[in-house]
């Protein structure tokens, strides 16, 4: 019975950790541009929109809802081992080194993953990561990242003296879940669609795996949801999205230059001997934000070409970093047996030093305890030494690969005549209002 009992705990220890070590490696999401071409493929799914993902936001909040094992093995000693349900929820990637060294930017994998996903339908004419200007998709979505978190469920099984532990032990259960919110919004206006996504991953390697178990849930997740977005969007007619898009350019306009609407909306209410000044102004205005309107789309296209390539540079880019990561892990771990042999000597050398007297031998002991001391010390100074020299370069590469994203974005936004250099150009080629009101208020004809 007691080796029965070790092996039902051995067999729970198991499931509770893992058997290897996670590698914790982002899979990148293949193409299948062979399979789905655009154009055709679009019209005959019903919808053929430019879509856009942006990263999401990570609202994750550690938390640990979970019975003491060693108390349910307790309690099976006794009587009947209750249910046993462990939940722990991951809170969001650490970066600075702690905890499990998972250094993955979730907030932007799983935005990537879901642009890759609807991208592999085929069903839309462009499918962009991580967009610049927005104006230029007919959707754009984002989502929140609510939870993702462990759980090993044993069953109650009613078998008195731990013979139901055992057996509960050995048919216990685990897995991950993943539950993200997505929005679907109109570029400058309200959201369109909203869904909840959540998936499972029910291996032993999405236990030991946080990477792995987040792809797998998420591809899981999302299906439905794309499914859902491509219903709902293939039962609107071309005129309705012909209308949106007017709408798109509407907000557009009222965001780059609210007068402009309060003109327009003015002239059709009043006739002006000044009225032919004032219409001149809002067609050059209208005819300016239309051709900065038309370039800003286009090399917004050109950037939501590449995402593909730039989502697969991010994902080679964070693998690395958790190379890293795993091998500052490891120094970590190394470093525990010296620091505790260290711990240990110094405790021995202690209660030498307390125990001098005047037999020499025990000034003897001493010197042996302090050269044992003294040798786990630099020891331990060694190990310590490899992983704060790994902890720094995982800090690094994960630093150079934040910057390289942010870089990336800034090399697109320079690129020709951006949005900051048109808005400076309209500020300077707009007239003033009040100018060309002058005449009607000599005339008092003013609005």
């Amino acid at each position: 019975m007691r080796h029965l009992t070790f092996a039902a705990l051995a067999i729970f220890l198991v499931l509770l950790s893992g058997c290897s070590p996670a590698t914790n490696r982002w899979a990148l999401p293949s193409p299948n541009l062979a399979d789905h071409p655009r154009g055709d493929q679009a019209k005959t799914c019903g919808v053929p929109l430019t879509v856009a993902v942006r990263p999401f936001s990570d609202e994750r909040v550690a938390a640990d809802h979970s019975i003491d094992g060693a108390l349910w093995f307790g309690i099976g000693m006794f009587a009947f081992s209750p249910h046993f349900d462990t939940h722990r929820a991951d809170g969001p990637p650490s970066e600075n080194g702690s905890g499990d060294f998972y250094v993955h930017e979730d907030s932007r994998l799983f935005a990537g993953q879901l642009q890759r996903e609807l991208d592999n339908t085929g069903c839309f004419d462009i499918v962009a990561f991580d967009p610049i200007f927005p104006y230029a998709y007919d959707l754009v979505l984002t989502g929140r990242i609510l939870r993702t978190a462990t759980r090993t469920r044993a069953p109650f099984v009613p078998l008195p003296f731990w013979a139901g532990t055992i057996a509960a032990a050995a048919f216990s259960q685990e897995g991950t879940v993943v539950e993200v919110e997505l929005m679907a919004m109109a570029p400058g206006g309200g959201q369109v669609f909203v869904g909840g996504v959540q998936g499972a991953c029910t291996t032993g390697k999405c236990v030991r795996d946080r990477a792995h178990a987040s792809q797998v849930g998420l591809i899981q997740g999302y299906a439905p949801f794309i499914a859902s977005l491509r219903t709902y969007f293939s039962t609107r007619s071309a005129p309705f999205w012909q209308a949106a898009r007017d709408a798109r350019f509407r907000r557009f306009i009222a965001e780059w230059d609210p007068e402009l609407v309060v003109l327009d909306r003015t002239l059709r209410k009043h006739t002006l001997p000044c009225a032919a000044t004032l219409e001149g102004e809002v067609d050059s205005r209208r005819a300016f934000l239309a051709e900065a309107y038309r370039s800003l789309v286009t090399r917004e296209r050109v950037w939501a070409i590449g995402s593909d390539e730039r989502f697969a540079t991010e994902v080679k880019d964070s693998n690395e970093s958790m190379v890293l990561a795993k091998k500052a892990l490891r120094s970590k771990e190394a470093s525990w047996g010296p620091s505790d042999d260290a711990a240990n000597a110094q405790r021995a050398y202690d209660a030498a030093a307390n125990r001098v007297s005047l037999n020499p031998f025990t000034h003897l002991n001493l010197a042996l305890k302090s050269a044992n001391l003294a040798s786990a010390q630099a020891n331990q100074a060694e190990f310590l030494d490899d992983y704060h020299s790994d902890l720094a370069r995982m800090q690094a590469r994960v630093a150079a690969k934040k910057q390289a994203t942010v870089g990336r974005r800034e090399q697109h936004e320079s690129v020709g005549m951006n949005e900051a250099v048109f808005r400076t150009a309209y500020a300077a080629k707009r007239k003033s209002i009040d100018v060309l009101l002058a005449p009607c208020s000599a005339t008092g004809d003013t609005p």
